[in-house]
């Protein structure tokens, strides 16, 4: 794992019932094989989870994936955000250039404030 201190990251499982797939953190330090972050002013220590995901016909697991369920969170494409929760959305684009695209990014926002359009010219 190579993040800075300071770097913003978001969740990729689901831990427990508040720090939920999406939920947004900010990278803190790494501890041994745990990471800390910082989610809503408080310091939580986010454990690596192996994945049995890997299965044969038979269905026996013949592979495995072990990681600390963090990634960054700088910038992400409307199909990596759809089906999470986000708590802002900026979108920039004028056009939409797949059926539903626009929909599905301003629809992961709970209030129509904390969307921003920025508005751009089509590419010709």
């Amino acid at each position: 794992m190579y993040f800075k201190a300071g770097a913003p990251v978001i969740v990729v499982y689901n831990i427990s019932k508040v720090i939920r797939n999406s939920t947004k953190a900010t990278f803190i330090d790494k501890d041994g094989e745990d990471a800390l972050v910082k989610i809503n002013g408080a310091s939580i220590r986010i454990r690596r989870v192996t994945w049995a995901s890997y299965h044969d016909q038979e269905g026996r697991i013949i592979g495995t994936r072990c990681q600390i369920p963090l990634r960054l969170f700088w910038a992400s494409t409307i199909n990596k955000m759809q089906g999470q929760e986000l708590e802002a959305v900026c979108l920039h684009s004028a056009f939409d250039f797949t059926g539903g695209l626009i929909y599905t990014a301003l629809s992961r926002v709970r209030r129509p404030e904390d969307i921003q359009v920025v508005t751009s010219t089509r590419p010709t």
